[in-house]
Order: structure tokens, then sequence, then C-alpha cells
């Protein structure tokens, strides 16, 4: 810690910031996985070979968890930033990029998905 520090433990705003980004993160993981089961069936070569049927639309109950969970995800990042926007005065003070970075990953699964 620097000598002219004077925070001396965490802010509540500062705890709830980290557990929103923590939680934001976790729903776009999840969401990562139900995407994984909600998509249509890859066709390869094998299974076109041996003439196994494959699934080519979504299933719509996951797909659209899938589409909550990011926009839940999408507006926690958002307002985790706008509370970061908000409270950091110092320059030694995070600037949020991991936040950045989820927000936009989630716009586009959300605009891939929908789309």
């Amino acid at each position: 810690m620097r000598a002219d520090e004077r925070r001396k433990h965490i802010d509540a705003v500062v705890l709830i910031t980290r557990i929103m980004s923590v939680l934001s993160w976790v729903l776009f993981l999840v969401s990562l996985i139900l995407f994984h089961y909600a998509r249509p069936e890859l066709e390869y070569g094998i299974i076109r070979y041996f003439d196994i049927p494959v699934r080519d639309y979504w299933l719509m109950k996951p797909k659209n968890l899938v589409s909550l969970m990011l926009i839940v995800s999408t507006c926690l990042s958002c307002s985790v930033l706008f509370l970061k926007r908000n409270r950091t005065k110092r320059a030694s003070d995070s600037h949020g990029f991991n936040q950045i970075s989820v927000l936009c990953i989630c716009l586009f699964f959300v605009v891939v998905i929908n789309i």
C-alpha cells in the first residue's frame, strides 16, 4: 500500500462493484455452456456418412435463457462501469477493462443469437 493512501478498508460501493463484476462473468460463462446445448448440432462428414440425424434448429428454452443471461450480464457490466466512473478519483484506481470486455462480448452474442 502506498504511503499517501488514506483508505483504510474497502468501501461498500467498491465491494458491491466487485461482486457485480464477478456475477457478470459467472453469468457470461453459464450462458456459454447453455449456448453449447441450445445451438443447432454441427454436421460433420462422419455423421453425414452414417446418416445420423442432426438437429438443425435452436432449442428455444435454452436460447431464451442464454439471451436473458447475456442481457443481465450486460446490465450488470453497465452498472459497474457507471459506478466506477462516478467513484474513481485517483489515477491508481482500476479502469474496469474486464467489464468493458465482458460488455462488448455479451452485446455481440446477444446480437448474433437474436438475428
